[in-house]
């Protein structure tokens, strides 16, 4: 993958829900809102085990990612990239997921977010192959 534009970089780093989107177990394509964290170039997505998405994702799958401003002017970055589910122990789960909650919910709310231990869960880990950034007031 080339070089992500600036303001693309700046952008992954704003409190916006992005949308995951991937092909389900019956071949009709999805899209889930999901909290992010972007590390050292890839899109960190954590979840309970076995859910829906990460079992269609499975060890391996293309996948798409946006996340959008809906205020003026709209900026956008949409990637394409290959998208894999691993495991997540409790510790790492409650550092990225409770990272997660504070960034979203506030850091207040965001605390308690895990009332109680949430044991073992699954990564999501997106290589991104293309980043497009968006940007409709044409700067």
């Amino acid at each position: 993958m080339r070089e992500i534009d600036p303001r693309a970089l700046s952008m992954l780093g704003e409190t916006i829900v992005g949308q995951l989107s991937f092909v389900g177990l019956d071949g009709y394509p999805r899209v889930a809102p999901v909290w992010f964290d972007f590390r050292n170039g890839e899109i960190l997505i954590s979840n309970a085990p076995g859910t829906y998405k990460c079992r269609c994702i499975g060890g391996g799958a293309r996948v798409g990612f946006t996340i959008s401003d809906p205020s003026p002017p709209y900026r956008a970055i949409v990637v394409t990239g290959e998208a894999l589910v691993e495991p997540l122990p409790e510790a790492d789960r409650v550092r990225l997921a409770g990272g997660q909650a504070r960034r979203y919910l506030g850091e207040e709310a965001g605390r308690g977010f895990f009332g109680t231990p949430p044991g073992d869960g699954e990564l999501i880990r997106i290589r991104p192959r293309t980043v497009r950034f968006i940007d409709v007031s044409g700067d």
